[in-house]
């Protein structure tokens, strides 16, 4: 591990690809989510809601959660953070793909965190992958998550088309950069 990396993070986050954030089946599967797990940031994506209001977030998660949202275009992505408010989060950035924001965490250090719901055109990807890559800065612990929209085995492709091997290999280099990588899910 690199020299001055090591932090404790002791907070717990969700993150989910929601598929229709007014659902009245998904709040009540993530507010028991929340509860059970001491949930403290919830990231979720393909909200699909075209506008989201503190009406909205007190009927999601009820008050004491402050939430910042971009809205979907037509019926695909949407995102939407929401984070308890005795937590310290900043939003630093959002697009049609990745919403970025800040957590100071404790002993005064911070951990940049990125979601993302990946573009399925493999060039549109690689454009998100390197904005992410180039806004990375220092010492500073990074969050990557999302839904990438990638198929890293033969055995999750569904449909036609073939499945191209190298797909898990690009991912590994695109995000391995200088940085302590560590992706769940993959042996280590």
């Amino acid at each position: 591990m690199a020299k001055g990396f090591l932090m404790t993070l002791s907070m717990n986050i969700i993150v989910w690809n929601i598929r229709g954030v007014k659902k009245k089946k998904s709040r009540g599967y993530l507010r028991r989510l929340i509860r059970e797990r001491n949930v403290a940031v919830v990231a979720l994506m393909e909200t699909k809601a075209v506008g989201f209001s503190r009406q909205d977030a007190n009927w999601l998660l009820g008050g004491g959660w402050d939430f910042e949202a971009h809205p979907s275009e037509g019926l695909s992505v949407g995102f939407l953070i929401l984070w308890r408010k005795d937590v310290d989060l900043i939003v630093t950035g959002a697009s049609s793909h990745t919403m970025a924001c800040t957590i100071k965490t404790s002993h005064d250090g911070r951990m940049t965190c990125y979601f993302v719901y990946g573009p399925k055109c493999h060039h549109r990807r690689r454009i998100i992958w390197e904005d992410v890559r180039n806004s990375c800065g220092g010492n500073e612990p990074l969050l990557v998550a999302g839904d990438f929209n990638l198929i890293l085995a033969p055995e999750e492709k569904r449909g036609s088309g073939a499945f191209m091997a190298r797909t898990k290999a690009g991912l590994l280099r695109i995000l391995s950069w200088s940085f302590n990588l560590w992706i769940w899910g993959f042996p280590q």
